[in-house]
């Protein structure tokens, strides 16, 4: 965790702050270096706390969550203790192997190692030569990040990995030899990360408006440049505010509540079904003795009914029985008929030969011979196949006969023989009725009916019936119709009994309904009541549950509530930090930016630098000069915003007295003048001039410039142990260190008789010497409009003849030196359009021998070294 991050929770998470206040500052501890959103986290635990803690005990008892807050606060005391105790001095060396460009291919090479100055090291090569991997070898080794990798979204491993040539290996040797980088604190982190100037730091300020290419937002340009990029990135890792909000309360847990009132619902329905089940089940109980008593009345009268049938009498008309005596004569002698022909019909049969025929018969038939003798059909007697005809066309006429017969005796039997029992049965109940009715006739009938057991039995009765008196008959009738009359009271009050059951078993089956209701109401008020003592125990559960979820609901209030302050304190606490350290270094700021801007003209210099805080919670920065306060991002050209990010970090690092600064490439888009001071700034400034400078550049005049204002100010003959050249071979990143003074420069044209390529060097080294010179003592001088730099930026240019002859020549009138460079370098030809630094340039011809180069090149020597003497 960063030592800033780590402070802010240090300073926030307190044993008296809301539980969830302190849940979401320990997610900030546990999942700051997850790669996936702290909030994200935060919104997935959800479900969990809510299981953990609101399913057991109501009352949230965070116990992880306090003793988390002990153990970070025990473990925060050693880092806290360490700031401002950053011990390191300067970078003695690096070894490095395998990391991006830095290939080790030889069996036991422990990697490319380069040996650093104490104070000034300048590494000089093209675009891709090596300069960047070296300087993120060094950030890797000291931060363990590499900023650029992040930049562009890419896993460190992936961004420095070299799997073809095996693990990376970074060794760095400190002035401090107790510093073991492998554990180093996070503020000695911290302050590592400040020791990094890199050029594409510069580029994103230089926007101030943030870029698309760098993912960079508009809100962290001014955080990143003064150091608390760390916070944007910390910030990034919380969604907004209203989206927790509108995510965090869909965990809201109603389920219990919506449950216990659907059941509710369901249980008032119960309720009111068992009262009304329970008052019916007891009205039955009350009824049981009336349901009894209607059971034995309908019984009694069953009984009686049953009584009276014995007295039921059918009426029987004289008509209708002379009517059915004569069709019982009729019917008899329709049999006999049948009798007689069948037995006629019997005879003319030869049931002989029809059988012998029929047998000869086969399914298979042959109509040419006798089936029986298989003689010639046309030689027999009697052809069988005629004869089997006619027998057969016999016994068709046989068998209808026999068919009316079997209708006939089926009629006798079923109508004549029922309704003959039927009138025996109804004279059997008259003499029940009255004695004095008994009739000999019917006497005899009723005994030949209970004798006969065969059809010719029951016929013989049947015909019998014929044989009776006409006048007994009628008498019998007569008298029976009488009793017939009078037995029809039996039938009313038959008809009144069974109005009367009818009426009870009405009653009775309305109770015998309440029975199979009772049984039934018996089981549903059971079912009803277990339903009832069921929802009461669930009601207990669930209203243990709905206080559960109240109070998680509650807890998910205080977390949005505590969420939003957390967001808050966070651009509080970065404000703060911020306005803190502007407050510190705002006139380092505006020193610094001076020093890079010597010689821009009196409209452009700045005279205040002033910090404004804007809506967003971000700064402004504004700047006061003659024509009052603009914005830096109205009135800077692109290389003055430069400039001033650049004095920004310089001001940072001479705050927190860094011991040693590493620039990356970072003099791109200024111009050759402004480098020039920049260069002189590294020499002069009282604190770049006591540190350690790890610079590397493109640039080759920046190079040489760098290397030879070292020569002229420090020690020439060091030139060899702090200027280096990268170059990139196929065996990888390559380095050796260089010799770029012009000194050097002009003994090596000389080895070769290069006169042209040495008095070019002559002509730069002298005016370096003299424009390093001015602007070290601050020199003034005037000068004037032209039409032909009506166009350019400051409308005035300085004369190199008008800074030789009315600074230098004045300030040095007694140097024998400067006056054989005045008679021997003809400095008239030197003008701005010459001196473009660029040593493949000869725009002037000089007829000037060796030897005559030889005392210039003395003369110049002996001049810098009056020179540094007089500043000094």
């Amino acid at each position: 965790m960063n030592y800033f991050i780590r402070k802010f929770i240090n300073e926030n998470i307190k044993e008296e702050n809301e539980d969830t206040y302190n849940l979401l500052l320990t997610f900030c501890i546990k999942k700051f270096d997850s790669e996936k959103r702290i909030s994200e986290y935060i919104i997935d635990d959800l479900s969990r706390i809510f299981n953990e803690y609101f399913e057991k005990d109501i009352s949230m008892p965070f116990d992880k969550i306090k003793q988390s807050i002990v153990d970070f606060k025990n473990s925060d005391e050693t880092h806290l203790k360490l700031e401002n105790r950053f011990g390191c001095e300067y970078i003695r060396y690096i070894q490095i192997s395998n990391f991006k460009g830095f290939q080790s291919s030889i069996k036991g090479d422990l990697g490319t190692r380069i040996n650093f100055h104490n104070k000034k090291n300048i590494f000089y090569g093209a675009n891709g030569s090596g300069k960047t991997s070296f300087c993120e070898a060094l950030e890797y080794k000291l931060t363990g990040s590499i900023k650029e990798a992040k930049r562009r979204g890419i896993r460190e491993k992936e961004y420095f990995e070299r799997k073809d040539k095996g693990v990376e290996r970074i060794e760095i040797g400190l002035k401090d030899e107790q510093l073991i980088l492998d554990k180093l604190t996070e503020f000695e982190i911290s302050e590592f990360n400040k020791c990094f100037i890199e050029k594409n730091r510069i580029n994103e300020f230089a926007l101030l408006r943030g870029h698309k290419e760098t993912a960079v937002k508009p809100t962290d340009v001014t955080a990143r440049l003064l150091g608390f990029e760390v916070f944007d990135d910390f910030k990034s890792k919380f969604v907004q505010p209203t989206s927790f909000k509108s995510r965090v309360e869909k965990s809201k847990v109603y389920d219990s509540y919506y449950k216990l009132k659907d059941l509710k619902i369901k249980n008032e329905s119960r309720e009111e079904d068992y009262k009304s089940i329970t008052l019916e089940i007891k009205n039955f109980h009350q009824n049981t003795l009336k349901e009894e008593a209607l059971d034995l009345s309908i019984w009694c009268l069953n009984a009686a009914k049953e009584k009276l049938k014995r007295y039921e009498l059918i009426e029987y008309k004289k008509d209708d029985v002379k009517k059915w005596l004569w069709h019982l004569l009729l019917n008899g002698k329709r049999l006999n008929r049948i009798n007689s022909l069948i037995s006629t019909q019997a005879t003319k049969l030869d049931f002989k030969s029809l059988y012998t025929t029929i047998i000869s018969i086969g399914d298979k038939i042959n109509r040419n011979t006798c089936p029986a003798c298989k003689t010639p059909i046309e030689f027999v007697t009697v052809n069988p196949f005629e004869n089997a005809e006619k027998e057969l066309n016999e016994l068709k006429e046989l068998n209808y006969i026999q068919l009316s017969k079997d209708k006939l005796i089926d009629k006798l039997l079923n109508d004549f023989w029922t309704k003959l029992n039927d009138f025996i049965y109804n004279y059997k109940t008259l003499k029940r009725i009255n004695l004095g009715l008994q009739n000999e006739m019917f006497e005899s009938i009723e005994k030949r009916i209970a004798s006969s057991t065969t059809f010719a039995d029951k016929l013989s009765v049947l015909l019998s019936l014929n044989e009776y008196a006409d006048d007994e008959l009628k008498k019998y009738l007569e008298r029976y119709s009488i009793e017939f009359t009078k037995s029809k009271r039996i039938d009313n009050l038959n008809l009144k009994i069974n109005d009367i059951i009818k009426d009870k078993q009405s009653q009775l089956d309305i109770y015998t309904d309440n029975r199979t209701r009772f049984r039934h109401s018996k089981e549903i008020q059971k079912n009803l009541f277990e339903d009832i003592y069921a929802f009461k125990k669930s009601s207990k559960i669930l209203n243990k549950k709905i206080l559960q979820e109240k109070a998680f609901a509650k807890f998910i209030d205080e977390l949005i509530v505590n969420y939003n302050s957390l967001i808050s304190n966070i651009d509080s606490y970065l404000l703060k930090e911020q306005s803190e350290l502007i407050t510190q270094i705002k006139g380092r700021i505006l020193g610094y930016y001076k020093e890079i801007n010597k010689g821009d003209s009196e409209n452009e210099i700045i005279q205040e630098i002033e910090f404004n805080q804007q809506n967003d919670k971000t700064y402004s920065i504004d700047l006061k000069r003659n024509d009052g306060w603009k914005k830096a991002s109205v009135i800077l050209s692109e290389g003055h915003v430069r400039s001033l990010g650049l004095s920004i970090i310089l001001s940072i690092a001479e705050s927190a007295n860094l011991p040693f600064i590493v620039f990356d490439d970072v003099v791109n888009a200024i111009d050759s003048e402004h480098r020039a001071n920049i260069i002189d700034m590294m020499f002069a400034n009282k604190f770049l001039k006591k540190t350690q400078l790890i610079v590397t550049t493109h640039d080759r005049l920046f190079w040489e410039r760098f290397c030879n204002t070292y020569s002229s100010r420090v020690n020439k003959r060091e030139l060899s142990s702090i200027s280096f050249c990268f170059k990139y071979q196929n065996q990888g990143i390559i380095y050796v260190p260089y010799q770029i003074s012009f000194e050097e420069k002009i003994k090596e044209a000389l080895s070769y008789s290069d006169i042209r390529q040495a008095l070019v060097y002559l002509r730069i080294w002298f005016e370096t010497i003299c424009f390093n010179y001015c602007k070290t003592t601050e020199k003034t001088i005037t000068g004037h409009f032209s039409q032909d730099n009506s166009e350019k930026p400051t409308h005035l240019v300085v004369s190199l003849t008008k800074v030789y002859n009315e600074i230098i020549t004045p300030s040095f009138s007694s140097s024998i030196s400067l006056k054989v460079v005045q008679e021997k370098l003809n400095w008239k030809f030197l003008n701005q359009e010459h001196h473009s630094f660029d040593e493949n340039i000869f725009n002037v011809t000089h007829s000037t021998t060796s030897s005559e180069i030889e005392d210039i090149f003395e003369a110049v020597k002996n001049f810098e070294q009056e020179v540094y003497e007089s500043i000094e």
